[in-house]
């Protein structure tokens, strides 16, 4: 009997090398294809997060379960983070007085909120497991870029015939911003620009092997999507998302010139991508002059805005108002014309600390900004050790922008985004550990010579 279940564990199939090649179409799609319904921003938006992200990590976990290795790494991040949302829970258990006594609006829409953080979670886990296997996070970016470039294809299809289809989630602005197939013009600037960056990222890198076809084919695409990406962030007109997107780029550009002391053949395909670059400006000046003229009067809105919501949050600061409950808090506090006038559309507060703040209160945010750390100080020593390979430069600019877009805008609090997001941290927190017997040795000579030196 030991003998069949021996054989049955044996027979179980390994992600060996090719299978990530594979595998990698499927977790792109599973990500990408909540951009092309207006990212998840709808009412089951979360639910429908968590099937996808779910799909993603039941099918890496069937093909190959990582070891217990994985798991004791991944536990004190699993642990701050259930602890955060055990707090945030509390209308789900707690009695219905202490709920009342700290101001709980809508205990039950915390449901698709906890629904939408386990998707969330799945994919940190996804990103992760699939980080761990060699060559997978340069696999998986490329196919991620290429349906991005559909969802700005068919974005740029609805922004000519969208106003003939019945979905409102489709149809385009009645102003030049672009928002593709999303319904947010600063959304949608994030996640070009993101992919833009992860582009630039792949490009200075190109680790594949050969020049093949199918290798020059790839390397094409990349260019390809480069200058779409960057020309959809671009006529989005979303001042954060241009901004971050561009300090990324600048940022890639200048470590791969460091690193290589010079630039190399990516010099004349670059001056091609800024002299097109120019040509979109010009024919965008209007627009984006429009867009800059309006900064002060964006910047005086916002500082209105988050002072509000920081008195909110400071009425509720041990348990928030629950997760969720945004929309009813800002309707509920609009005290006075002026403020009402202002902020009665508004449904997120455009801040990613306030929303946590609001949800959860000040134990909600400081265990997750807990388990945020305990992430960046891994992905800094992976990233010390493997260098800047395989793309990751541009996963980290990408990170970056949509960080900082949070701070500013609503980039986060839309599903697929966040999803992606928490992906790509899950690829740069674990790297090449699981992988073959090969890889796995090939590492521990590297780190030996290390030592010696």
């Amino acid at each position: 009997m030991h003998d069949r279940v021996g054989s049955r564990r044996r027979a179980r199939p390994r992600l060996r090398s090719g299978v990530e090649r594979q595998i990698a179409p499927i977790i792109a799609l599973l990500l990408s294809i909540g951009f092309t319904f207006n990212g998840l921003d709808t009412l089951s938006g979360n639910p429908t997060l968590f099937l996808l992200c779910g799909a993603m990590l039941a099918l890496l976990l069937l093909l190959d379960a990582p070891p217990r290795l994985f798991w004791t790494r991944a536990s004190p991040i699993l642990a701050l983070v259930l602890l955060a949302y055990g707090w945030a829970t509390l209308p789900l258990w707690a009695p219905a007085q202490f709920l009342l006594r700290q101001g709980y609006i809508v205990p039950d829409l915390l449901l698709p909120r906890l629904l939408g953080a386990a998707g969330l979670l799945a994919a940190f886990l996804a990103g992760a497991m699939l980080g761990a296997r060699r060559n997978a996070l340069a696999n998986i970016i490329d196919w991620m870029l290429l349906f991005g470039c559909v969802n700005v294809i068919g974005g740029l299809i609805l922004r000519e015939y969208g106003t003939e289809l019945p979905w409102d989630i489709w149809r385009p602005r009645q102003d030049m911003r672009f928002t593709g197939t999303l319904s947010n013009a600063n959304v949608a600037g994030t996640y070009y620009g993101m992919l833009a960056l992860l582009a630039l990222g792949r490009i200075v890198s190109d680790p594949a092997i050969g020049d093949g076809p199918v290798a020059q084919a790839w390397r094409a695409a990349r260019w390809v999507g480069l200058l779409l990406c960057a020309g959809a962030c671009a006529i989005t007109a979303s001042r954060s998302a241009m901004a971050g997107t561009l300090l990324g780029l600048t940022g890639i550009g200048l470590l791969h010139f460091l690193r290589r002391k010079g630039f190399d053949s990516w010099l004349v395909p670059l001056l091609l991508l800024l002299g097109a670059g120019g040509v979109l400006a010009v024919g965008l000046v209007d627009m984006l002059f429009a867009r800059a003229s309006m900064i002060a009067e964006g910047t005086a809105g916002r500082t209105m805005m988050w002072g509000h919501y920081w008195h909110i949050a400071r009425q509720a600061p041990w348990f928030g108002y629950g997760l969720g409950s945004f929309p009813d808090v800002n309707q509920q506090m609009l005290t006075d014309p002026r403020t009402a006038q202002a902020l009665w559309m508004v449904n997120a507060p455009h801040n990613l600390i306030l929303r946590f703040l609001i949800d959860g209160g000040v134990p909600f945010l400081l265990l997750l900004t807990i388990a945020m750390l305990v992430i960046v100080r891994r992905i800094a020593a992976n990233l010390s050790y493997y260098g800047p390979l395989d793309g990751r430069a541009g996963v980290v600019a990408a990170i970056f922008t949509a960080l900082l877009c949070s701070m500013v805008d609503i980039a986060l609090d839309i599903p697929a985004l966040a999803a992606m997001t928490l992906f790509l941290i899950g690829l740069l927190w674990e790297r090449h550990q699981f992988g073959s017997r090969s890889a796995s040795k090939a590492l521990t000579v590297r780190h030996r010579s290390m030592k010696g030196k």
